[in-house]
């Protein structure tokens, strides 16, 4: 019963929901208002079933020496009612479009008129000044803001490269060099100390001096000096470190390297 019910529900909701339905039921309630006048009135049933008969009863008029029967519950109950709502469902909408279409043109001129008024209008010397003054409050907090931001940027990358440095020349401290006596080595068995330096060095500029730590460097005669740079510049001009390239001079006649934002780098073989 249950199913019985809810499908007989589901039908009644697909019917009530038709465009067709309701444009016929508001024709038909618009087309025979007296129906419901009648129905709604204080009258005895029976004088309402009298009345509801002469609501729908036929009427004879002549058209051209010929009787036609107007009326009736056929053309009254179902014929006229069914002309306006499809008259409502398809012509309606012909003859709306333009008219709708006109009245949108028109809202858009008048808007269109509206902000080139408001364009044109011109500010008084009170807004024109508390404009100026909000600006200018606006432009003071937004530098002092960029100053502050910038001051803290500087301090943590100052802090970040004074750490960097300190595990660079700790871990460096830490492994040494491969070599007994480092003024011994020749400088192409430095050649994996030095990729594995480059690898830990942060993005940034250095010296082949950074690649060692204090003490090394310091204990390092100036032969073992010349002939490690002069070996590392022509690895960096060959392309053997990926992202590093030649600067330029330091102050103390030091070549600068530098080192670009890559996702490693390579020593090629």
């Amino acid at each position: 019963m249950d199913d019985i019910a809810k499908s007989i529900k589901a039908f009644l909701y697909d019917r009530a929901a038709s465009p067709l339905l309701g444009a016929f039921i508001v024709a038909w309630s618009v087309w025979n208002y007296r129906f419901f006048v009648v129905l709604l009135s204080g009258m005895k049933p029976t004088e309402k079933f009298a009345a509801v008969e002469e609501i729908f009863k036929f009427e004879v008029i002549e058209v051209f020496e010929l009787s036609v029967p107007v009326g009736g519950a056929a053309f009254d109950g179902f014929l006229v009612p069914t002309l306006a709502a499809l008259f409502y469902l398809y012509g309606y909408p012909y003859l709306a479009k333009p008219v709708y279409k006109h009245s949108l043109a028109r809202a858009k001129e008048l808007r269109d008129i509206k902000q080139e008024e408001e364009k044109l209008q011109l500010l008084t010397v009170e807004q024109s000044q508390e404009i100026r003054s909000k600006l200018a409050a606006l432009q003071g907090k937004h530098a002092r803001e960029v100053g502050e931001f910038s001051d803290q940027i500087s301090s943590l990358n100052s802090t970040i490269d004074e750490l960097h440095q300190k595990l660079v020349d700790i871990d460096a401290a830490e492994r040494g060099t491969p070599f007994d006596d480092i003024n011994d080595a020749d400088p192409e068995e430095y050649d994996e100390f030095l990729r594995k330096r480059v690898e830990a060095q942060r993005p940034g500029e250095f010296e082949v001096s950074n690649l060692f730590n204090k003490e090394q460097w310091s204990s390092m005669n100036g032969s073992s000096r010349q002939g490690i740079g002069r070996r590392f510049k022509k690895q960096v001009e060959r392309g053997d470190y990926v992202g590093v390239e030649l600067t330029g001079k330091g102050s103390g006649n030091q070549l600068i390297y530098k080192k670009n934002y890559v996702p490693s780098t390579n020593f090629k073989s």
